[in-house]
């Protein structure tokens, strides 16, 4: 038979792991819900291309992800990492979109590297990746490939 004082430790000792339970599995569905707003994947350097010594991606450059409308090419969404080290996972959510941009709808999706914070001037060294198809919200694995210089357009 259990003394008081144990059923008072054993039933603290229960609450606390039915809360720490209850606590993890709203973290899960926060980061679930997370990634139903967002788009994620690897950026990549290609390299062929960086065999030819077109490409400068040192540590100190910033990535910078951007969600552009298909048919006016207008920033849709936009988000900058400190670094820029391919093979780099990322994630673009509903919180790095701008203005009146909507979370549903497909957007173009194009990374590129910076290395003086003018990310709309091209920099000796920079590259840009635009990926080959439309993406949407909670699209996971995208493949997004640095495979040329950045000229200061964004297009494909």
């Amino acid at each position: 038979m259990l003394k008081p004082k144990n059923i008072v430790i054993v039933g603290g000792i229960l609450i606390f792991v039915v809360g720490l339970t209850w606590a993890l599995l709203r973290e899960v569905r926060r980061e679930e819900e997370k990634l139903n707003k967002s788009v994620a994947g690897v950026v990549s350097l290609d390299l062929d291309f960086a065999a030819k010594g077109m490409s400068d991606v040192v540590k100190s450059d910033r990535l910078v992800l951007m969600l552009l409308d298909p048919e006016t090419g207008e920033i849709r969404g936009m988000k900058i990492e400190p670094q820029a080290l391919p093979p780099q996972v990322f994630i673009i959510g509903e919180e790095n979109l701008r203005g009146m941009a909507s979370s549903s709808g497909e957007y173009r999706l194009v990374a590129l590297t910076d290395k003086d914070g003018e990310i709309s001037k091209p920099s000796p060294g920079e590259v840009i990746g635009v990926y080959r198809h439309l993406v949407k919200w909670g699209q996971k694995e995208v493949q997004l490939m640095f495979n040329r210089p950045f000229t200061g357009s964004y297009t494909p």
